[in-house]
Order: structure tokens, then sequence, then C-alpha cells
């Protein structure tokens, strides 16, 4: 499979592939439970996120833009703020992520999503970037830890509230 950088003009059919993997994740319906809602503060974030990318980002996508990955570099804030008017259960979920992240220098994989589970893009995308070491993410997904692990990643720490549990992940 192709992995190539994200070309100027491609951000909103990014923004796309990320709200819709982002849409059926624990932690997202957990925060808003109606689906309409959630996909369109989610594709407000990613539109956001794609057209201002934080400084030494790098955007890779499928040859297809049927996935997409998001890296920070080692020495970048990381920081995963809540939603706008969160509940206080959700504010907490994210004050317990954003304590739990590790020390820097690493680099950060902020966001890897696929339109279709199982269908190769997210190793993919892995695997183009796998000489970045170390390297770090955060997951809500037992399954997707699953995953991770199978890429060289190992659990770091874990962290449950209100039923929902978040992971975070590195690779050295």
């Amino acid at each position: 499979m192709v992995v190539r950088s994200l070309r100027a003009g491609e951000e909103q059919a990014a923004a796309y592939v990320l709200r819709d993997a982002f849409t059926r994740g624990t932690l997202s319906r957990w925060v808003d439970p109606v689906e309409a809602v959630r996909a369109a503060g989610l594709e407000g974030m990613f539109t956001e996120l794609l057209s201002h990318l934080p400084p030494g980002a790098e955007v890779d996508v499928t040859g297809d833009l049927d996935a997409v990955a998001i890296w920070q570099p080692p020495g970048s804030e990381v920081h995963s703020p809540p939603p706008p008017h969160a509940r206080p259960e959700v504010a907490e979920a994210f004050a317990r992520i954003n304590a739990a992240t590790p020390p820097q220098p690493f680099w950060y994989l902020m966001f890897l999503g696929a339109r279709a589970g199982g269908a190769g893009g997210g190793t993919a995308l892995l695997q183009h970037r796998a000489t970045l070491r170390p390297a770090a993410l955060w997951t809500d997904s037992e399954r997707n830890v699953a995953f991770y692990e199978r890429h060289g990643f190992g659990v770091l720490s874990r962290a449950d509230a209100d039923g929902v549990s978040t992971w975070w992940l590195w690779r050295d």
C-alpha cells in the first residue's frame, strides 16, 4: 500500500476519514452519545487541526486517502483538551489522560484513523514511520492496544473513569 504526505487541498477529505474513524470510538461515543452531534463536532475538530497543524507535524495518508496519521515531533506540547462544554466526568477523563502523558522527548501519534478497519491502512501508516523512536500515543480501545502492540508499542499506563478506559502506549 502506498503511503505519502497529505497534499494541499486534501485536508477536508482527511478530516472526513478521521471523523468517520473516531465517530465509532469508545471514548467519542461516551463523550457524546448522539451520533450526528458527535460526528459534527469531530469533523469541526479535525478540519481545524488539519488547517492549523502544530509546528513540525507530519500528516501521512494512504495513496487512496483511506487512512490518515498525524505525528508531532519530539519536544512538542502534548495536550488533549476535552470538548467544549464537556460534562464533569468527561473533563476528568481528559485530565487523567493528560496527567499520564509521558515526559518528552518522543514522537507523538496524535491521530491514526482509517475509513474501514482491517483494510491495512493503519498498518501501512505505522510501518511507514516505524523508525520514529521513541514514540507514544494514547487510545480508548482495548482492541487498539492489541493492534499497536503488534507494531512494537507497549502499554505504559491505563486510566479508568466512569466506565471508560484509556491507555498510553510507548515504543522505544
